[in-house]
């Protein structure tokens, strides 16, 4: 499927993020957490191929960018989420904004 497959040069996040999301397809997963969502823009391309998503930030300025998905604000150090309640968390691009690690 044409949606996998990462173009080069990428035009944006989700293009670099294609060989996760065939992953998420092969494992079978329906529902996922993107933490560090920003705008959204990755939650919503999973939301709009039949994924439940849930998308968090630290941030409710959303970087600058116009929000794409409903973005729940948290504190950054503490999921609020019980273990195990979603198939898969998608982490990407985010440490470079993390100062601690």
């Amino acid at each position: 499927e044409q949606d996998f497959f990462t173009p080069w040069p990428p035009r944006n996040t989700v293009d670099l993020c294609g060989p996760l999301f065939a992953a998420l397809r092969r494992h079978q997963c329906s529902s996922v957490l993107d933490v560090g969502a920003g705008s959204g823009h990755q939650a919503q391309w999973l939301y709009s191929r039949g994924y439940a998503v849930t998308a968090l930030d630290i941030n409710p300025k959303y970087h600058g960018q116009r929000p794409v998905f409903q973005t729940e604000v948290f504190d950054g150090k503490i999921i609020p989420f019980p273990d195990k309640s979603f198939d898969a968390v998608l982490f990407s691009f985010v440490l470079h904004h993390c100062k601690d690690w």
